[in-house]
Formats: C-alpha cells, structure tokens, sequence
C-alpha cells in the first residue's frame, strides 16, 4: 500500500510538472465546452422543428397529435445528441492525452512548440474515426442503459436484484 501511495504522488507531481509546461492545458476543456453549448443550442432549435411536424387538425378544439413518425425522429434525433456530446468529450480526451504523451516522451522539451496544437492535429487526422465508432458504441450503450432503467422505474420495482440491476 505504501508503494502505491509513492507511486500516486509521484505521478501527481509529474503531472503538475506537465501543467507548469503546458499552462493551456488547464484552458483548453473550456473550447468543447462552448462547442457543446452551441451543439445543444442547435439541437434543440432542429427538436422543436421536429416536434411541430405534423398536421393540424381541421377544428380549433383538438390538441396536436404528433405521429409516430415524429416519436421516432425525436428519439433518434436525442440518440444523436448523446452521441455528438461523447464525440465531443472524446475529441477533448483524446487532444489532451496526446499533449501530455508528447511532451512527457520528449526528451528535449525546449524544441517542443505547441504540443497541445500539434495533438489536437493529430487526433483529427488520425483518429477521428476510432473516437466516432467508440462514442457510437458508447451511446448505444448509454441508450439502452436508459431503456432498461426506465423500465425498471415503470415497474415500479425501484429495489430490483439480480439481471436487472446489472444491466441497469
């Protein structure tokens, strides 16, 4: 255990080392954090158009009725925000390990200029389809996680054990 708790302070002080190099690292989540604003800005500008698909019925009494075409859109329409949300976060992870990586494996680090630049460069170039396919498979998994968790709560078996909270 003591081995382990050297070890942990160790890193911490290495990563505060990387910090002091990289001052920009501690600013650079605010960028995925304004893109997601305006992402769930605009999402939620297309889900209002969506919601008010449909016709109008002819007299003034009836309420709106969306189809069930416009139920399915909007559920696809939401599974697409989580999905772009973990596309997101995953750009962002994947930018900062890469700075990180680079500065720590570099052994002359007064040559190093813009690691953060140059990681963020990289992750668009050579792994945007890997973070795609694993943020798609993560929101598949978030969803049905979802699914299962409200049917558990329209049950109304809040103390469930066994299959059904493990999968929820």
């Amino acid at each position: 255990l003591r081995s382990r708790i050297g070890l942990t302070g160790e890193l911490l002080e290495e990563a505060g080392i990387a910090v002091r190099a990289m001052p920009l690292l501690v600013l650079f989540p605010v960028l995925p954090f304004v893109v997601m604003i305006l992402f769930f800005i605009l999402w939620g500008y297309a889900a209002l158009f969506i919601a008010s698909a449909g016709s109008v019925p002819p007299s003034g009494n009836e309420r709106f009725n969306p189809d069930e075409t416009v139920h399915g859109m909007l559920g696809f329409h939401f599974f697409a925000l989580i999905w772009n949300l973990l596309f997101i976060v995953a750009i962002q992870d994947t930018t900062v390990a890469g700075a990180v990586a680079t500065w720590y494996y570099t052994r002359d680090k007064t040559n190093l200029s813009s690691p953060i630049t140059t990681a963020f460069s990289n992750t668009m170039k050579f792994n945007l389809g890997s973070i795609a396919f694993g943020s798609l498979v993560v929101a598949i998994v978030k969803i049905i996680t979802m699914i299962f968790e409200m049917m558990r709560k329209a049950t109304g078996n809040e103390n469930a054990s066994g299959f059904s909270k493990f999968v929820s």
